[in-house]
């Protein structure tokens, strides 16, 4: 019984995310420009829509997948739901939670800013004469998109070393029992 009622649990969430892959298809080609649309972009626009998406839609799931382990009126856990299987279930809602969160991170901080600085590369007029190739756009998409990751790393290291300096404004010695305590902690 179990391994069907969370298999079922997880199948809908396939359909779901088969139907948001339509529906995000869909809103990307209604609200691209027509004369602005190119297939590396679009592929890009879906794929990200569709991802940031099915990932807001594994809280339901999470939610349902851990409350079929126990019974709605007696708050007991089913006789099925032993520490093993209930370990199982979460660690497999972890690894996809790693999976989505790793992918929208990689999507948000690589791939889409490289995308839109690679089309923007593009000059119709240098392209129809032969001037522009295609390495040359990748590799002035490349430059701008490594100006930006530089960018993004001082910001976090901005981010990281505030704290410390907020914590240390009357100490004069630097301490890292900040960073030993945010690399230890556990947040599950």
């Amino acid at each position: 019984m179990a391994l069907i009622q969370t298999s079922l649990i997880w199948v809908a969430y396939a359909v779901a995310v088969a139907i948001l892959f339509v529906i995000a298809s869909a809103f990307v080609y209604v609200y691209q420009k027509p004369r602005d649309r190119a297939a590396v972009v679009t592929t890009v626009c879906i794929f990200t829509t569709l991802s940031l998406l099915a990932t807001v839609l594994l809280i339901p799931v999470d939610v349902a997948l851990v409350s079929s382990t126990s019974r709605s009126s007696l708050g007991q856990k089913k006789d099925w739901a032993t520490p093993e299987k209930v370990a199982d279930i979460v660690y497999t809602l972890r690894i996809v939670y790693y999976t989505l969160y790793s992918l929208d991170a990689i999507l948000c901080l690589l791939i889409i800013p490289f995308t839109y600085f690679w089309y923007e590369e593009y000059d119709e007029d240098a392209a129809e004469h032969g001037e522009q190739t295609a390495g040359q756009r990748f590799w002035g998409g490349s430059q701008v998109h490594h100006a930006f990751l530089v960018f993004v790393v001082i910001i976090f290291l901005i981010g990281f070393f505030v704290p410390v300096a907020k914590l240390a404004k009357g100490d004069k010695r630097l301490d890292l029992d900040y960073f030993k305590h945010l690399l230890a902690e556990n947040r599950e």
